[in-house]
C-alpha cells in the first residue's frame, strides 16, 4: 500500500472513530441532554405556553373575523394593474376550480399588479393570523415590489388611516397544487385597522406564468383566551442507556379544575442503533384503550427489555377558559431515565448531510464515509430510513454503520462512467416553463429516482425533452435499450421536430447525428408502470448514443401526467479517455417527524496537480509552483496557530 493510500485510509478511520466516540458520548448523557430544548414530532391543537419556559398547553382558539372567497367576484378589493398589461379576472379551470386569475397571454413586457383588501378592524396587541390560499406557476420566493407599491404585506393603520407599521410576507416556489401562506403577527400599538396587499412588480407575468387566489381569511385570538377542548402531542423517540426493570411514567403539570392530562406510551427493542418494531400505544393495562392519568404509574410488562420509548400526551378541558400546562415528562427509574421539557415546538426541519468524504481523492478505492444530523434540538434521524446511491445505483445494503457514521467500501476502484447516466442527471428542456417537471418516488422500493411531468392550469402550448448525456458505444455492437414509463396520454404518435416521443440517436466521433433517430414506442395510456424495450445494433461509424424522451405534440393539459424511471442501455462501453473520473453520491433520510432530505455530493478521482499549484507564503506572497507571482500578494498577513 502506498503512503498516499495509507494516509487516506487513516483519515477515514479517524473520522469514523470520532463519529463513533461522539455517538457513545451522546448515548451516555441522555439525562444531561434533557436540559436542552426538545422538539416533538407532531401535534394537534397544542401550543407552547407563554412565560413557562416552553411548557405545553392547549392551543388558543382563533376567531374568524373576515373571509374573502374569489369564486364570484373581487369582493370589493382594489386593483392596481400597471399599464393594464395583465388580465385580472375570476376564471374557471378544470384542475383549479373557480378562482381569481392573474395572467398575460401575450409576449413579455413589464408587468406589475396589486390587490388591496378593505380595512379590517383590529385591537392593538391582539395576535392576528392571515391565511392566503394561492397557486402559481412561477417562483415567487424572491418576488419584489416597487418602492411602496406592488408589495406583499399587511399595512397596520391608525384611526386616521396613517401607516403605523408593515408586516411583509412571501409566497413560495412554483406549486402544482393549492397551498396556504400563513402570517401571524400582533397588531402594533396605535393600530386600529389592517389592510392586506398582494402583488409584485417582478418577476413579470406572461405566457404560461399565472398567479391564482382562491381565498383570503383573517383571524384573531379573543381576549380573554379561549382554548381548544382537546389536543395531543407525539414526542420524539428516545433511547435508554439500558432497559429498566421497574420503569414508571411521571410528569409535572398544572391541572386547573375541569382539565386533564393523559399519556400513552409505546416502546421498541433496539436494532442497529434505532427502534425495531414499536408496540401499540398503550396505557397502564398494556392496551390502546387506556391512558396514564396519574403521575408515577408503573409501565406495563409489554415494555420490558426495551430501549426505545415514545409517548403521546393528551390534554383536555371541560371549559374553554382554562387549560392544563405540562412542564416535564419522564420515563424510567431512579438510576436510568429519559426526560423531555422546554419544548420549543414541532420539528419541521429535515436532516442535513453533516460530514462526508472523500470529495477529491487520488485513491479510487477510498471508502465513502458520511454522517447526518437532525440539529441540536431535532427529534432524531430514523437510521433505518437512510438510503445511498452511487452514480444512481443503490448501495444501501452495503452500508456499514460506525456510530453515527455510514461507511461504504467500493468493491472495485471507481472508474469513469461510460454507460447511461441515471435519469436524474439528464438534461431537461421545458418550453416557457409551462410544465412541472420534478423528481418523483422510485418505481419500486430502493430503486432510483423517477422524473414526473405534468401540467396545472389552462391549456397552453407545451413541449419538453429529457436527454441523457452521450453514451460511449462500440460500432457494430448490440445494445439492450429499455425505459419504464407510466402516462395518462396516448403517446403512440407523440413527437417533435427532434423525432419521436421516445428515441435513441446515434452520433459519430464529432457528435453529428447518424441517420434518423430510432423510435422508442411509449404506447397508449398506461397508468401503471410499463417497460419499453429495444435491441439495437450500433452503426459502423457510431461512437456514442443519446437517449431522449419528450414531445411537442400532443400538448400536456391539466390532469395529464407522464413519469419515467430506470432507463437502461446495456452493452459494451469502450473507454474513450475523455470522461472525467467523477461520481455522484445521493443520500436520502428522514427524521422521526417525517421530515425528509435528499442531498448529494460529488467525488473527483484524480491525482494531485503536478504544476500550477498555488500557495500563500507566511508573509502573504502568492506562490505558483513555489515561485512568487509578482506583484500579487495578500495584505496584513501574519502566521498563527489554529
Amino acid at each position: 500500500m502506498t503512503r498516499r493510500r495509507i494516509f487516506a485510509a487513516a483519515k477515514t478511520l479517524l473520522l469514523a472513530a470520532i463519529l463513533a466516540t461522539s455517538f457513545h458520548q451522546r448515548v451516555a448523557t441522555f439525562a444531561a441532554a434533557a436540559d436542552r430544548a426538545a422538539r416533538f414530532c407532531t401535534s394537534r391543537d397544542i401550543a407552547c405556553a407563554p412565560g413557562h419556559n416552553h411548557a405545553v398547553q392547549l392551543a388558543r382558539c382563533w376567531q374568524s373575523v373576515v373571509e374573502w372567497r374569489f369564486d364570484r367576484d373581487m369582493s370589493n378589493w382594489q386593483i392596481k394593474n400597471y399599464q393594464q398589461a395583465l388580465k385580472i379576472e375570476i376564471a374557471d379551470d378544470v384542475a383549479w376550480g373557480r378562482s381569481l386569475l392573474v395572467h398575460r397571454d401575450d409576449k413579455e413586457i413589464d408587468t406589475a399588479f396589486e390587490l388591496t383588501s378593505t380595512p379590517i378592524p383590529v385591537a392593538a396587541g391582539t395576535l392576528c393570523r392571515l391565511t392566503i390560499a394561492a397557486a402559481h406557476t412561477l417562483d415567487l420566493s424572491m418576488a419584489q415590489g416597487h418602492n411602496e407599491s406592488f408589495q406583499n404585506q399587511i399595512r397596520w393603520l391608525d384611526a386616521d388611516g396613517s401607516v403605523v407599521e408593515t408586516t411583509p410576507f412571501r409566497f413560495a416556489a412554483p406549486s402544482d397544487a393549492w397551498y396556504n401562506v400563513t402570517v401571524e403577527s400582533r397588531a402594533p400599538r396605535g393600530a386600529a385597522t389592517a389592510v392586506v396587499q398582494i402583488g409584485f412588480d417582478s418577476p413579470n407575468l406572461f405566457g404560461s406564468r399565472q398567479f391564482r387566489l382562491r381565498s383570503v381569511a383573517w383571524f384573531a385570538q379573543p381576549d380573554p383566551p379561549q382554548y381548544a377542548a382537546e389536543g395531543e402531542m407525539i414526542s420524539r423517540p428516545q433511547r435508554m442507556t439500558e432497559p429498566c426493570e421497574q420503569a414508571r411514567v411521571s410528569w409535572q403539570a398544572d391541572t386547573p379544575e375541569g382539565t386533564s392530562v393523559g399519556l400513552q406510551v409505546r416502546s421498541a427493542a433496539d436494532r442497529d442503533g434505532g427502534p425495531h418494531e414499536w408496540t401499540p400505544w398503550a396505557g397502564p393495562d398494556g392496551t390502546p384503550k387506556s391512558q396514564f392519568t396519574s403521575s408515577g404509574t408503573p409501565l406495563p410488562a409489554i415494555h420490558a427489555g426495551h430501549y426505545w420509548f415514545q409517548y403521546r400526551l393528551i390534554l383536555g378541558t371541560n371549559s374553554t377558559a382554562v387549560t392544563p400546562v405540562v412542564r416535564q415528562v419522564r420515563l424510567g427509574d431512579e438510576q436510568r431515565w429519559i426526560e423531555d421539557r422546554a419544548w420549543p415546538g414541532a420539528d419541521t426541519s429535515p436532516p442535513q448531510l453533516l460530514d462526508y468524504a472523500p470529495r477529491r481523492t487520488d485513491d479510487a478505492r477510498q471508502p465513502l464515509v458520511f454522517s447526518l444530523s437532525d440539529g441540536p434540538d431535532g427529534v432524531g434521524i430514523d437510521r433505518h430510513s437512510v438510503e445511498a446511491f452511487l452514480d444512481g445505483t443503490p448501495i444501501t445494503a452495503q452500508l456499514q454503520r460506525v456510530g453515527t457514521a455510514f461507511r461504504y467500501e467500493p468493491r472495485e476502484p471507481l472508474q469513469p462512467v461510460f454507460g447511461l447516466a441515471a435519469i436524474e442527471d439528464w438534461s431537461i428542456a421545458n418550453f416557457n416553463s409551462a410544465l412541472t417537471i420534478r423528481h418523483g418516488p422510485p418505481r419500486e422500493p430502493g430503486g432510483g429516482t423517477s422524473i414526473e411531468v405534468r401540467r396545472q392550469g389552462e391549456k397552453t402550448d407545451t413541449s419538453f425533452a429529457l436527454a441523457s448525456p452521450a453514451v460511449s458505444v462500440q460500432p457494430g455492437a448490440t445494445y439492450q435499450v429499455a425505459i419504464w414509463s407510466r402516462h395518462t396520454m396516448d403517446l403512440r404518435r407523440a413527437g417533435s421536430g427532434e423525432g419521436p416521443g421516445g428515441s435513441v440517436r446515434w452520433l459519430d466521433g464529432q457528435g453529428h447525428p447518424l441517420g434518423d433517430p430510432v423510435r422508442l414506442d411509449l404506447g397508449g395510456p398506461s397508468p401503471q408502470w410499463r417497460q419499453t424495450q429495444l435491441e439495437l445494433t450500433a452503426p459502423p461509424a457510431a461512437q456514442s448514443a443519446v437517449m431522449r424522451l419528450g414531445w411537442d405534440y400532443p400538448d400536456i393539459v391539466a390532469g395529464d401526467e407522464a413519469a419515467f424511471a430506470d432507463p437502461r442501455f446495456d452493452g459494451p462501453y469502450p473507454e474513450s479517455g475523455t470522461r472525467p473520473n467523477l461520481h455522484r453520491v445521493l443520500v436520502k433520510a428522514r427524521d422521526f417527524a417525517g421530515n425528509a432530505c435528499e442531498q448529494l455530493w460529488w467525488i473527483s478521482v484524480q491525482p494531485p496537480p503536478a504544476s500550477g499549484v498555488t500557495a500563500v507564503r507566511d508573509d502573504g506572497v502568492i506562490l505558483v509552483d513555489g515561485q512568487p507571482l509578482f506583484p500579487i500578494g495578500l495584505y496584513s498577513v501574519w502566521k498563527r496557530e489554529h
